[in-house]
């Protein structure tokens, strides 16, 4: 049965116009992408190559992010809102509010705070020497037209149209959404019609004479209790004798279709069935991170690191770098694996370790470290002096010679 089958089989009922997220199944899988979102943290870095190395910068970036973007929104809260209007609107802008100063390598941005923005209208326009503009219109009818780059812009969905995301015009496309956010919200209206339908009355029975009646009044006291708790369906009279069955027709939507449904609407924005329930494994977990979480992280480093540096600075190395824990969604027994190889190396401390078990630290610097592992310089080093000498890997040494 397709779903053009499914959808012309069941009632007219409410719709949702043009709005496909008032689906309560679409707002599931939005809110588990935006609260996943709002747990990471973001810092302004230097990465430098041979060797590499990052350093985390403490400028202004990284004191923003570290709680409040803005004065009224925390780092979670900021996080959530752009991921929503990401999703919703296949574009989401971000106002920074900055001011230029003059430093010894030259002109630089001091960011002030990052505002998450709610247009109902955007317009690109460009002036007589080709710089770009964005004009934006909100609710209250006010629309403001300032430069593209105070702008963090993030696109979805990108298509024909080169600047904005979604369709042509810069709109979500959620033709095919609708209908199956429809077809699947009249599915489940219909499951508890259906269950009136089966508590409701299934007959009438008639007693025909005073003596049935006499029995029928007994019957019908016994009767009543459970009619009244719509247990039995069946209505007594004094009038007849015999039991008219009432027909009901009432529709019943199969269990595999609505997961078929509610499979198909949430499909789109990588998020399964099991995410939403919350009891999902760890390879579930791991997809769901890849599809979505990981997706807007690139989009947002690479967006935020190309407004709020100068090419100057970003030849130098200078980036936003986001930071998720996704190793916190891993399995107990996958952590400990992890603590078990990388401790014996020196890539995590002590405190890191007990972290990443689900321990408070306690403030120990440094950790144990297996004197199994040395830096490649010394290892290549030991080795040509060895091939030097003509030892085999088995023999010793012969001590160097002090310089008289």
């Amino acid at each position: 049965m397709t779903l053009e089958t499914i959808a012309e089989s069941l009632p007219a009922m409410a719709t949702f116009g043009d709005d496909l997220y008032r689906s309560d199944t679409v707002r599931q899988a939005v809110r588990a992408i935006a609260e996943e979102c709002g747990k990471i943290t973001l810092k302004s870095v230097i990465e430098q190559e041979n060797p590499h190395k990052i350093t985390v910068v403490k400028d202004d970036i990284t004191q923003l992010f570290s709680c409040r973007p803005n004065p009224y929104q925390s780092t979670a809260d900021f996080f959530e809102q752009v991921v929503y209007q990401w999703l919703v609107r296949d574009n989401a802008f971000i106002y920074r509010k900055y001011e230029t100063r003059r430093s010894r390598s030259g002109l630089i941005s001091v960011h002030k705070a990052f505002y998450p923005l709610n247009p109902t209208r955007v317009e690109f326009q460009m002036d007589g020497r080709g710089g770009l503009y964005l004009k934006l219109g909100f609710l209250a009818g006010e629309s403001f037209t300032l430069p593209y780059s105070s702008f963090i812009h993030l696109r979805r969905e990108y298509g024909p149209n080169p600047l904005l995301g979604g369709d042509a015009f810069g709109q979500v496309d959620t033709r095919e959404g609708l209908k199956t956010a429809q077809t699947l919200d009249r599915a489940q209206q219909l499951i508890p019609k259906a269950l009136e339908a089966g508590l409701s009355m299934n007959g009438v029975f008639v007693a025909r004479n005073v003596a049935e009646a006499d029995k029928l009044k007994k019957e019908r006291d016994r009767f009543e209790k459970s009619l009244e708790s719509s247990a039995s369906g069946i209505a007594a009279i004094d009038l007849a004798g015999e039991f008219i069955p009432i027909t009901k027709n009432a529709k019943v939507i199969d269990k595999e279709v609505l997961e078929y449904l509610e499979n198909k609407l949430i499909k789109g924005l990588g998020v399964s069935p099991a995410i939403l329930s919350g009891d999902f494994t760890e390879t579930q977990s791991s997809a769901f991170y890849q599809k979505c979480i990981e997706t807007f992280i690139v989009k947002f480093e690479q967006a935020m690191t190309g407004v709020c540096y100068t090419p100057r600075e970003r030849a130098q190395g200078r980036k936003v770098k986001i930071y998720d824990r996704q190793i916190q969604h891993m399995s107990l027994e996958t952590r400990l694996k992890i603590a078990e190889i990388y401790m014996p190396t020196g890539y995590i401390g002590e405190d890191e370790a007990r972290e990443l078990i689900g321990m408070e630290p306690r403030g120990v610097q440094g950790g144990v470290q297996s004197l199994n592992y040395v830096e490649r310089q010394v290892a290549t080093q030991y080795q040509m002096r060895r091939a030097g000498q003509g030892k085999a890997p088995d023999e010793p040494l012969t001590p160097k010679k002090e310089e008289e």
